[in-house]
């Protein structure tokens, strides 16, 4: 039963115009589904991923038209590190158009490879670690007295840092546009999921019950300063309702709601 990596990272955008056109002709992404929020069809899910559409290379985003910027603080993402070609050389920084930072690790040219780490504010390193060390068997290493580490096994390269911030001093994340909904990280299958269902419920932890999201299976909890951790399943994967080389081309729904499709088609803003 482990963690191997991330799944995707889930953000708000004011719009998604400005977003796919930033996320595919500036960090090279490809737009691999254009589907809906399940939980309100009347706002666009958009997910990028690299040219495979692997798993561990999703960053996704809910459209919140016109909302107002989001902000970092506890409980929230500060930012997020992409990984292009084999992640060596220069790193640089950026930001999207709604104030999302990113550092993206090697020769843009090499294309997009993936997801390599978030990074999270914490008024607690200790009881951070309890969470991600403890509850789900991540390997924590101390950087510094403010700051720790969580890799997928002993000798893998981080995926999640965590910077202490004095909770009497910063202010907790503000939702928003720019602002990570959650973070998700991979499981091989539903068993193993299930498992992890399982010791969360037992560690006396809030956890929800097992969810569909098409392309994978979802369940969530919170890390104790209540930022929302997905854990997600790598199947059925992206090309379960379109073939892999025509992805993110067509907008797809769920079977439930397939028969308000020209409603919602009427209400998402028209993308080319």
């Amino acid at each position: 039963m482990s963690i191997f990596s991330l799944h995707h990272v889930t953000l708000g955008t004011a719009d998604a115009r400005s977003n796919v056109a930033y996320y595919t002709n500036t960090l090279g992404m490809r737009l691999v589904k254009k589907t809906v929020n399940f939980d309100d069809p009347s706002s666009y899910h958009l997910y990028y991923a690299n040219a495979a559409a692997a798993a561990g290379t999703a960053v996704t985003f809910f459209e919140w038209q016109g909302a107002r910027r989001g902000a970092p603080g506890i409980g929230g993402t500060a930012r997020i590190t992409l990984r292009y070609g084999d992640g060596s050389g220069t790193a640089q920084f950026v930001r999207d158009p709604d104030g999302v930072e990113y550092v993206l690790r090697g020769d843009m040219h090499a294309g997009y490879a993936g997801l390599a780490e978030v990074e999270i504010w914490s008024s607690d390193l200790t009881r951070s670690d309890e969470f991600y060390s403890g509850a789900l068997g991540l390997h924590g290493a101390q950087v510094s007295l403010n700051e720790r580490t969580w890799s997928a096994t002993p000798n893998d390269a981080p995926i999640v840092r965590a910077i202490s911030k004095d909770p009497r001093q910063t202010p907790r994340a503000r939702m928003g546009a720019g602002q990570t909904h959650h973070f998700a990280f991979a499981v091989s299958d539903d068993a193993t999921q299930q498992s992890f269902l399982n010791r969360l419920t037992h560690a006396g932890l809030r956890v929800s019950p097992v969810m569909d999201r098409s392309y994978f299976h979802s369940i969530y909890t919170s890390d104790p300063d209540g930022h929302i951790v997905e854990i997600a399943t790598v199947p059925p994967g992206f090309a379960i309702d379109e073939p892999i080389d025509s992805l993110g081309q067509a907008l797809k729904l769920p079977a439930w709601l397939e028969a308000h499709r020209s409603e919602i088609e009427g209400v998402l803003t028209p993308l080319p």
